[in-house]
């Protein structure tokens, strides 16, 4: 989630403070675009595509790797607003990828603090719900349009 809108602005955060970050990227074009933005600062950049069943042991490694102490998930799917496509995305990256990232910081014994930063169904804590989360709900069909609202992208 480091190239993402938050996790890009998570990194320059921590890069204005010096602190030694482990970005981590879904793909290598997006790897690269970090090591760009984030030249001069205290940064590692690796992949992982967390929708890989082979994710748990390559982020177990990466954090043993870079010494992790802390973990910041700033992972999410990129909304197509296919519903379809949205619901497969969202389980494999945001629920999926989020527990391989857990699990991987429960295999190393992360020391310090894993965060987790999320948009999703931000649109519960909206006034005038127009519908009930429950099992005769409908749909969260506006979750992309909401997602993307919410990160103001």
């Amino acid at each position: 989630g480091a190239s993402g809108r938050t996790g890009r602005l998570i990194l320059q955060l921590l890069c204005q403070r010096s602190i030694s970050t482990l970005a981590i990227a879904s793909s290598q074009k997006s790897a690269t675009k970090l090591e760009q933005a984030a030249s001069g600062g205290r940064v590692a950049v690796a992949t992982c595509d967390m929708r890989d069943d082979g994710a748990r042991m390559r982020l177990r490694e990466l954090m043993e790797q870079y010494a992790a102490t802390d973990v910041v998930n700033a992972a999410g799917y990129v909304p197509s607003f296919i519903a379809t496509d949205d619901a497969a995305a969202a389980e494999a990256v945001d629920f999926a990828g989020a527990v391989r990232l857990i699990e991987a910081a429960e295999d190393v014994r992360l020391s310090g603090r894993f965060v987790h930063v999320t948009s999703l169904l931000t649109e519960l804590a909206t006034p005038n719900l127009s519908y009930q989360v429950d099992q005769t709900s409908r749909p969260l069909r506006n979750c992309p349009a909401t997602k993307m609202s919410h990160e103001n992208v």
